[in-house]
């Protein structure tokens, strides 16, 4: 490469290290700057950051220079730098003459300009090389940006730069998640949803290297795909043929002992230390020193981990058939010697024994059929589930089957097995396991509410047992809530929540299905008090198997109830941030369906705060994962909120498609907790469209099913709905009897909010709009600011209704391009200018028209100007009234 010249400009664009690249050009800035040392893990993005730095010191008026060290150059002299000899110079001649030439090439070549000079790898550097670098450090004849990998013997030279010379010592850090997520989506040029994007980064561990490779590798197969403007995963991300290679030169050369260790941590990961002999105990500290593997200890016992998980990938993918049942069979007899009596080891153990092709006690096989059922794996359910049929397992075994079937969506063919089953089972817990699967199936699979319970009802007649009477009432619970009745639902699974004859586990099981009917029945309070008293049971972790390994469902169920639970009762900051937090968690606990839940929530939160364009994000992402991991659940839920989105963005066409979508997905003829949500998304599909009729009609039979239902906290929005179509009348109707049953201050500001604009008065209903901008549900502020400009002008205050159309200007800034009905009250309103905007701004944060003028290098008299303009548009009268009008704290 040659000395001089420009530095690539084609490298990819440097995402995620604005503060590292700050830093650095700090760096730079400085006088007589003797440079810096950049260290980091291979991969993580060392190279990239230095190039930039050269383009930046380029810009600034060095002369750049790049010079790269390879492990096979370390023995040759000065082999890194010798190509910036001049052409005639003379290669052969004596060490120091050699050496005097490369330095007076390099200080030389500048003309004049300061030079500085990049070293790749330089703790690769020969002895000479590294004695040169620290000389022209040590002279400041060039600014040295060295780069470092972490962990490897540098020349003591090259040491010296930062421990002796100055040079500023900074290490790289893999990208953080949201960091990774940028250089994704600017990989693919397009939004990428959430669990790929955390995938990707648990996968490549924020090494920008690896995270790039598996998205190329991923687009080349077609596994990460787009649909509907959003990028996601199809399949498995895997390393492709360059990264499996550099994977393979980090691992480098084993012995056969060291291999067979990490064989076996590549397959039983987490692994027992005491699982290892004695000769393999040295290969594993030898693995470890490398930082191949990893120890870590988990209660009394250390595991062994890999270093990074695209090591098991390589490992793995160099095994035989042979080998890798070879493996699984000694770790499946290790485990069992064990007693399997950690979380964990039954599931493993059976997979290793089917894989190994073994053989395993039905009972056994069933058994962690069910665990890995509930864990949400249903395919490997109905792999254990069919395995324990086989070997004699019977009616628990054919269960197991069937539930793994209802877990896949495929009913027909676990409603074909259920009905068999139901006519061969001969005990008390057969019969039970079998009804709730039944009840489970119809339910979820067929909408039929009433056969379901019917199942749980004459099963309920054939059992004495008070537990298994209680596992059919908590069943029944869930039926009536998925059916919609939710005073019904939260009645019954309360009482069992309260029940003390039954174990914690299941009194958090219906603790979790009382909080989601109890926000649904209205009595918001009354689920958070609940979910105070049972979350932090379920986010417990570590062996409480008798807490049924605290399923990610279970967990996600607690965290949207209180999300749920938060955004009725109006608090909706505290909702958004709960609401995050929950998606953030879910991503970690690896649940497609929990992240499913928690994006819809998003979604949800961010319409009610009045944010459509960023809810439709979020519920696009909710649909797509509903789609393949929850489609006859949430589905129809997740595309109503959706048409509701889109129709009040004024997308008549989107918002009509998803609605008939939410309709399609729903099972005909059945009663669904999600019915008026539905008619919601269909009142806002229509108001879109400008049948405004329609609309009114659509949402009052939205807020009468909901009311008819005891679903009155989708009654309540219904309602609020019909205020915001234009029908305060019939809104008002149903929230004046709605607030007398319904907890929480977002009901009482709604129907507050009908009752101003039924009675007419301008400044009850800025009153309520107020109200609405403190909770933080911006639109519906702007429409009722929007609806006080219209009662003011209606009485004459034309001024009045200048300044109340002003404030729904500005609230609207905030509402994402937001069309309702409510907003066209105001009439046109006469936008500020930028430049009465920044004075008026000015001037209500306190300045004088002189402080004002004088910042902004303007006369006076064109301030005061600007601010009579504004005062005229704003419809007031002088400064004072400036802060409210520009809502400036």
């Amino acid at each position: 490469m040659p000395l001089l010249g420009r530095v690539d400009a084609q490298q990819p664009a440097l995402v995620g290290r604005s503060e590292e690249l700050a830093f650095c050009e700090t760096v730079l800035a400085r006088t007589e700057s003797p440079g810096l040392v950049v260290t980091g893990a291979a991969g993580v993005g060392k190279t990239r950051l230095a190039l930039e730095l050269l383009r930046v010191a380029e810009a600034a008026g060095y002369a750049t220079a790049r010079a790269t060290a390879t492990e096979a150059g370390r023995d040759v002299p000065l082999g890194a730098l010798v190509h910036v000899l001049p052409a005639e110079a003379d290669a052969g001649a004596a060490p120091l003459d050699l050496l005097r030439s490369l330095r007076l090439a390099i200080t030389g070549s500048g003309g004049g300009r300061p030079v500085a000079l990049l070293v790749d790898d330089a703790h690769l550097l020969d002895g000479a090389s590294a004695m040169l670098v620290q000389q022209l450090v040590t002279r400041r004849e060039a600014v040295v940006i060295a780069t470092i990998r972490t962990g490897e013997p540098a020349p003591d030279a090259v040491v010296s730069l930062w421990k002796d010379q100055g040079c500023e010592y900074l290490e790289l850090q893999p990208l953080s998640l949201e960091e990774s997520g940028v250089l994704v989506e600017s990989l693919v040029g397009g939004d990428v949803d959430g669990e790929t994007k955390h995938r990707l980064w648990m996968a490549g561990r924020g090494v920008p290297l690896v995270i790039r490779e598996l998205v190329v590798d991923g687009l080349e197969r077609r596994v990460l795909v787009e649909h509907n403007g959003l990028w996601r995963r199809r399949g498995d991300l895997q390393a492709g043929r360059r990264l499996l290679e550099l994977i393979g030169i980090r691992i480098g050369l084993l012995d056969t002992v060291e291999r067979a260790v990490l064989e076996l941590v590549a397959i039983g990961e987490p692994l027992g230390w005491s699982l290892l002999d004695e000769g393999e105990v040295t290969a594993a500290e030898e693995l470890m020193r490398r930082q191949l593997v990893l120890a870590a200890p988990d209660e009394r016992r250390l595991d062994l981990r890999l270093a990074h998980p695209l090591f098991g990938e390589s490992v793995r993918g160099a095994m035989t058939a042979t080998r890798a049942r070879a493996v699984e069979r000694r770790l499946a007899d290790a485990l069992e010697a064990t007693g399997l009596r950690r979380r964990g080891d039954l599931l493993r153990f059976a997979v290793w024994r089917l894989e190994s092709g073994g053989d395993a006690p039905p009972q056994l096989l069933v058994r962690a059929a069910n665990l890995s059922e509930w864990l949400l794996q249903p395919v490997l359910a109905e792999r254990l589930a069919r395995a324990a049929v086989a070997m004699g397992g019977g009616v628990p075994a054919e269960r197991a089957l069937a539930r793994a079937l209802i877990g896949q969506d495929r009913f027909v063919e676990a409603d074909s097995i259920l009905s068999l089953l139901a006519g061969r089972a001969s005990t008390d817990d057969e019969r039970v396991s079998v009804a709730l699967a039944q009840a489970r199936n119809l339910m979820v699979g067929f909408g039929r509410g009433s056969e379901a319970e019917a199942a749980l009802a004459e099963a309920a007649q054939m059992v004495s047992d008070a537990a298994l009477r209680r596992e059919l009432e908590l069943v029944r619970s869930w039926v009536l809530s998925r059916s919609g009745r939710s005073a019904a639902a939260a009645a019954a699974s309360s009482a069992l929540a309260d029940d003390k004859d039954a174990n914690d586990g299941f009194r958090l099981r219906a603790a979790g299905i009382a909080a989601h009917a109890l926000v649904q029945a209205g009595r918001a309070d009354d689920a958070l008090a609940l979910v105070d008293r049972w979350q932090p049971t379920a986010e417990q972790q570590g062996g409480r198997t008798q807490l049924i390994e605290t399923s990610p469902l279970l967990r996600a169920q607690y965290r949207a109830a209180r999300f749920l639970a938060l955004l009725h009762t109006g608090r909706l900051g505290q909702a958004h941030d709960t609401i995050e937090d929950a998606y953030a968690r879910s991503l970690e606990d690896g649940s497609t369906e929990a992240t499913a839940l928690m994006a819809m929530g998003c979604g949800l939160g961010l319409l009610v705060q009045g944010r459509p364009r960023s809810a439709q994000r979020w519920l696009r992402e909710a649909v797509q994962l509903m789609r393949e991991a929850d489609p006859s659940a949430s589905l129809p839920y997740a595309l109503a909120l959706s048409a509701q989105a889109w129709g009040q963005v004024g997308n008549a066409a989107a918002a009509r498609n998803a609605a008939r979508d939410a309709e399609a997905a729903t099972r005909p003829g059945t009663t669904w907790i999600y019915d008026a949500d539905i008619l919601r998304g269909k009142a806002w599909a229509a108001a879109a469209e400008g049948a405004s009729t329609a609309a009114q009609d659509l949402a009052g039979n939205a807020a009468a099913r909901a009311e008819s239902q005891t679903g009155l906290a989708a009654a309540v929005l219904a309602a609020h709905d019909l205020v915001r179509l234009r029908d305060a009348v019939g809104g008002s109707s149903s929230l004046t009897r709605l607030v007398e049953q319904v907890q929480g201050p977002l009901v009482e500001a709604c129907a507050e909010h009908a009752a101003a604009v039924v009675s007419g008065e301008a400044e009850r209903i800025e009153a309520a709009a107020a109200r609405f901008a403190e909770m933080g549900a911006v639109l519906w502020a702007a429409e009722a600011e929007s609806e006080a400009s219209a009662a003011h002008r209606q009485a004459g205050r034309e001024q009045s209704a200048r300044a109340a159309g002003a404030r729904a200007a500005q609230l609207l800034e905030r509402c994402e391009g937001a069309r309702t009905p409510a907003l066209a009250l105001a009439g046109p309103v006469e936008e500020l200018t930028p430049r009465e905007r920044e004075i008026a701004t000015l001037a209500a944060g306190g300045a004088s028209n002189r402080e004002i003028a004088e910042r902004l290098v303007v006369s006076v008299r064109t301030v005061e100007n600007n601010l009579q303009r504004a005062y005229g548009k704003l419809g007031i009268r002088n400064r004072r009234a400036l802060a409210a009008a520009l809502q400036v704290k």
